[in-house]
């Protein structure tokens, strides 16, 4: 069987496109949304790392890109092998400080989501999942989250549970 590198967006992807680009060109962050997560303690940051690079839907959702093929063709989604996640750590007592609310997760990036992680100084941490409307909406992001929990379920690296729209995340030292 023939491995499919490429496949056109649909219309809805190319809705959300032409949003993007018409938001870009106001200075806006558009089709950037984000989840934050209130953590009791420290996050152990090179166990969450070790958690993204062996879980298989991080990688999957890492390695897609849009692609523009050529003057007036339909982008297209692309599979890419080699991608780097996001993960930027800073100490700060603001909720979001202006770095992560003026970040913009575009789709001109190679990965399409990113996480910041804020240490705060009374020894907890909020850990900010943003990601390009293209890649996913709230609830795929919710699914995705979810699935990051509870992969793994031997190593109480990070063990959430669901409080209305938002996570607690706890287990993280």
């Amino acid at each position: 069987s023939k491995k499919i590198n490429e496949l056109p967006l649909t219309a809805t992807d190319c809705f959300i496109l032409a949003l993007e680009e018409h938001n870009y060109h106001q200075g806006i962050s558009g089709n950037t949304c984000r989840y934050v997560m209130e953590l009791e303690g420290k996050l152990n940051v090179e166990n969450l790392k070790v958690k993204l690079k062996n879980n298989i839907p991080t990688q999957t959702l890492a390695s897609f890109s849009i692609h523009k093929p050529g003057f007036l063709k339909v982008p297209q989604w692309k599979s890419n092998s080699d991608f780097e996640i996001d993960i930027n750590c800073m100490e700060d007592n603001t909720f979001l400080p202006d770095a992560i609310i003026n970040k913009i997760i575009s789709a001109k990036k190679t990965t399409l989501f990113a996480f910041d992680i804020i240490f705060r100084n009374n020894g907890n941490t909020t850990l900010v999942f943003s990601w390009n409307h293209l890649l996913m909406d709230g609830y795929g992001a919710v699914l995705y989250l979810k699935q990051l929990n509870i992969s793994n379920q031997n190593e109480s690296i990070v063990i959430a549970s669901n409080t209305s729209s938002t996570f607690s995340w706890e287990g993280l030292k």
